[in-house]
């Protein structure tokens, strides 16, 4: 029955079953695994059983990288701008593993496309797949932030709930880790886990923000800072944060509702060029042939797609309007 497919057909299904092969078995080794965060909360948990110093080792983030992707990596002075964007993204990967995985799935749809259809196709499948796991983690990324900054008006209100109950702020930053939800619990644990490994709140709290990445709870936590040098009703501050956050976000729905027409618009006139031409491709494969296989044709196609990308932007500018 296999002998019977055609050998790109053939070569297609083998390169999706062998990646999915893998998709699976990598993320049932990394279920297993604790995260960036879940290792600074078990150095402050003196609950945690005791663990030899050979699996302290193999569970850093740098000694379990692969050491070759590493220190490419440490080389090119890219390796913190990865740590960060795994840490941001709530992930169990290494930074080794993903520059190994990315140059696998970049080769391997290099080499499909070259068989599947030519050089110029091998490029792009290559490019994307060398990309991909970048666009996944920095998608996971946005969607770590924007819930958190969902949950920033509530975290505000719990700490200032408990500051009024007469918490201390430490107290009221481990009340947050205690009765939030992900991810701002999380954060909020890891956070006291640092100060109990000997960081300050106030250093804590900034590589929280930096973390994070929330102007608004950069403003708290500046708030939080300069309260603490000249005095104030801080329950009162982070009340009056919480409620300009909330009136902001509101606005920006409504924002966001007025230019709904424009975003459409951007869509369809960004996709639109697109289908059609596949469309026309599986109908009438001859009637663009000229387009593709002349040089005049790709200098066509090379020039129409700039400008496809400048006016995306541009209508994205239009439409995009800062709170």
């Amino acid at each position: 029955m296999l002998t019977s497919l055609p050998l790109p057909i053939l070569l297609l299904v083998v390169f999706l079953s062998g990646g999915s092969i893998a998709f699976f078995v990598s993320e049932s080794v990394r279920a297993r695994r604790t995260g960036p965060a879940e290792r600074v909360l078990w150095y402050g948990n003196t609950t945690s059983p005791e663990k030899t110093s050979d699996t302290l080792i193999n569970a850093a983030v740098l000694r379990r990288a692969k050491e070759l992707a590493t220190a490419l990596a440490d080389r090119t002075g890219n390796l913190r701008r990865i740590e960060e964007v795994i840490e941001a993204a709530g992930m169990k990967w290494r930074p080794g593993e993903v520059i190994v995985a990315s140059l696998g799935l970049g080769i391997s749809a290099f080499l499909l496309g070259l068989v599947l259809s030519g050089p110029a196709i091998a490029v792009l499948l290559g490019l994307i797949g060398l990309f991909a796991l970048t666009a996944v983690s920095h998608r996971k990324v946005a969607r770590r932030k924007k819930a958190f900054y969902e949950q920033l008006p509530d975290v505000l209100l719990l700490m200032s709930g408990a500051l009024k109950a007469g918490y201390s702020l430490q107290q009221a930053v481990a009340s947050v880790g205690a009765d939030a939800k992900p991810p701002a619990s999380d954060e909020f644990r890891r956070t006291m886990a640092e100060v109990r490994l000997g960081a300050s709140l106030d250093n804590a709290l900034e590589a929280l923000g930096r973390r994070i990445g929330i102007v608004d709870f950069e403003w708290s936590v500046l708030a939080i800072q300069i309260q603490r040098e000249v005095g104030g009703n801080l329950a009162e501050i982070l009340e009056i944060i919480s409620a300009t956050i909330r009136e902001r976000e509101r606005l920006r729905r409504q924002l966001s509702a007025l230019t709904a027409e424009g975003r459409l618009s951007a869509i369809v006139l960004g996709i639109l060029p697109l289908f059609l031409a596949v469309l026309l491709v599986l109908r009438s494969p001859d009637y663009l042939a000229p387009l593709y296989q002349t040089t005049r044709g790709l200098m066509m196609i090379i020039g129409s797609g700039i400008l496809m990308v400048i006016g995306v932007f541009w209508m994205r500018k239009i439409i995009r309007m800062e709170v």
